[in-house]
């Protein structure tokens, strides 16, 4: 037992200093001598599964920011092993996959990935980030041109962020906490994508709805000097002149909407 320990509090201060592959390697040692004392099964065991995966995620992600898609292709396969089918874990982890998919250029795998975590979110209760794989589904249905169904998970985002503000606003005291900020900037972006699809469906007066309030949003937690909100600028007055256009029953512009987000580098 004390050399777990030793293993894990070695594994936390690489961690911490950003040495994050030395510590999955101390975390990995940890495990495995964690398994041979309590078996594969146990509560303990899980547990230490549940924290490197969460670990091995975190590492998956900054390799694909970088560019690195096969380092996070081999991380994102360890943490897929070390999951259960059923795990809130596992649903993070398929969409990071999806995410490397998506990188990648093969959309439908990326796809299948989101779906069985959506699967998964809607089996358990308590789900940390509910919005997150519906706009991750809403951004790779979009580029597979299946705008209604885009559509709709754009506004279910919506919904469920909505609801988890609250709930937010109620646990840390209201406007001014950080973690209300970061939740309002995912919120902003859910009506970026409810613009970009309704957009895309000719809808036009919904969709400089949608933008009009992402702007506000966005200006109002971000700042007129963020990318998401000067995207959404961008794309709010392009949509003000296709809207003034169809009024006018002249040719709009050409220009293609924009692309809708997910919240994982694209």
């Amino acid at each position: 037992m004390q050399r777990i320990e030793d293993l894990t509090a070695r594994a936390q201060a690489r961690h911490r200093q950003g040495r994050t592959l030395d510590a999955i390697r101390l975390y990995e040692d940890a495990l495995e001598i964690r398994i041979s004392l309590y078996g594969a099964d146990s509560p303990s065991v899980k547990k230490a599964c549940d924290n490197l995966c969460d670990v091995l995620n975190g590492a998956a992600l900054k390799h694909l920011q970088n560019e690195e898609h096969e380092a996070a292709k081999l991380l994102l396969k360890k943490a897929e092993a070390l999951s259960g089918p059923d795990d809130l874990i596992t649903a993070v982890t398929y969409n990071n996959i999806a995410c490397y998919f998506r990188r990648k250029g093969k959309l439908r795998t990326a796809l299948s990935y989101l779906e069985k975590a959506q699967r998964i979110e809607m089996r358990v209760k308590t789900v940390s980030n509910p919005a997150g794989t519906r706009l991750n589904l809403c951004a790779v249905l979009s580029q597979l041109d299946r705008h209604q169904e885009a559509l709709e998970h754009a506004r279910a985002a919506v919904i469920l962020l909505e609801e988890e503000i609250e709930e937010v606003r109620d646990q840390f005291g209201g406007e001014d906490a950080p973690e209300v900020a970061n939740k309002m900037a995912v919120l902003a972006i859910c009506y970026h994508n409810l613009g970009v699809e309704n957009e895309y469906l000719k809808r036009i007066a919904a969709s400089l709805d949608a933008y009009q309030r992402g702007v506000s949003i966005a200006r109002a937690y971000l700042g007129a000097d963020n990318d998401i909100t000067r995207t959404l600028i961008k794309s709010c007055k392009a949509a003000k002149v296709h809207l003034e256009a169809a009024q006018a029953r002249k040719p709009a512009s050409t220009l293609r909407p924009g692309s809708s987000m997910s919240t994982r580098p694209a």
